[in-house]
């Protein structure tokens, strides 16, 4: 209430604050002036009450994996699948060898996907103690950016000539991002 309008009620005056109400009731689970479906979504405030901001975001700070470790993690993966293919050619391509190779390659696929879904990992990337992430906030990129973007889209994008050495080339850019990295929004960095 001011002098000018008999009305007005000040938003921010303590009087029309929802918690100091006396007919305001705390929820169940405690928390005091929290709509209950913000307490859901895992908000720990309220956005237009006065006095209540966002909290703030703490920077995330990672260090970029080295170009060797990254390289090695590769080289890995690739003697890892070898194996399988190894199977394959030593039966001739016919018969348990081939089945087993094809089977070896299956089972591997689907763990590499596995742990890059779940651990931003692959074998390699975990032998050398490296894990891929979202560049903006340090966090795991999950199935889409791991391995749509990162993996699948790349090698399909890898078909164009001479594509997979310029995309090796980028390592050599000052924060070590590759064009798969920059398609998929993802860095390498120390686990």
């Amino acid at each position: 209430m001011n002098e000018f309008n008999p009305n007005f009620q000040d938003p921010n005056s303590p009087d029309n604050h929802p918690d100091r109400h006396s007919e305001h009731q705390p929820p169940a689970d405690g928390v005091i002036g929290m709509a209950p479906s913000l307490r859901k979504k895992g908000l720990d405030y309220e956005p237009g009450i006065p006095g209540q901001f966002p909290p703030m975001r703490t920077a995330v700070v990672l260090d970029d994996a080295d170009r060797s470790s990254r390289l090695f993690a590769r080289l890995i993966d690739g003697a890892v699948f070898l194996v399988g293919y190894i199977f394959v050619m030593m039966s001739g391509g016919e018969g348990f060898g081939a089945a087993l190779g094809f089977f070896v390659l299956l089972a591997l696929g689907i763990y590499q996907i596995f742990l890059l879904t779940t651990r931003g990992q692959t074998i390699g990337k975990q032998t050398m103690r490296i894990k891929i992430v979202v560049a903006d906030d340090g966090e795991n990129g999950g199935f889409v950016k791991n391995v749509l973007l990162r993996e699948i889209l790349n090698s399909l994008i890898g078909l164009l000539p001479f594509y997979s050495i310029v995309d090796v080339l980028f390592i050599f850019r000052g924060d070590q991002r590759c064009i798969h990295d920059l398609i998929a929004g993802t860095r390498v960095v120390n686990a």
